[in-house]
């Protein structure tokens, strides 16, 4: 599925696939070019066929975790996730895409954990920031963003009243 064209890698997977009967890598393509072509339910059940045959298969696993509901439930997919990160403790990004799916699935202290194995990884300070955000320090949040200005701060003043600036409404 290079340079994008879905439709074209699809004509060229399905030739290789005649070819090479039961090739993973060739049906974890496939999948993904279905899933690029938005035939999540054709996709998905494809990557199950490969994760029957191969269950430790990460390309697989990460491809079946980033396909959207209804075709793999959000607890499927940060399952695969999870698995797949098992799988490859040094992969930053991966580490840091887990970060944010724990953290949206409110297992905070699991957030935090893969957001260090992600070494800094910008998408993994997000992950953090929201982590610090959802215990109530803002403080932290804006420090793990790496803008102080990041992360919302308390409001001051009435709650319901919005200060005017000076000559307003005049």
């Amino acid at each position: 599925m290079r340079l994008g064209r879905p439709d074209a890698a699809l004509g060229h997977l399905t030739d290789t696939l005649a070819a090479l009967p039961g090739d993973v890598e060739t049906l974890v393509e496939l999948a993904r070019c279905e899933a690029a072509r938005g035939d999540d339910v054709a996709a998905a059940g494809r990557l199950r066929q490969v994760l029957d045959q191969r269950p430790d298969h990460p390309g697989a696993l990460r491809a079946l975790a980033e396909i959207p509901p209804p075709a793999v439930m959000p607890a499927e997919a940060l399952a695969c996730l999870e698995k797949a990160a098992a799988l490859a403790p040094g992969d930053s990004e991966l580490q840091a895409v887990l970060a944010m799916r724990l953290e949206g699935a409110s297992r905070l202290d699991e957030a935090e954990a893969a957001a260090a194995r992600a070494g800094g990884h910008p998408i993994a300070d997000l992950a953090c920031s929201q982590v610090a955000f959802r215990r109530g320090d803002a403080a932290a949040a804006r420090a793990a963003a790496g803008n102080p200005a990041a992360a919302p701060r308390p409001a001051r003043g009435h709650p319901h009243r919005r200060r005017e600036p000076p000559g307003h409404g005049l």
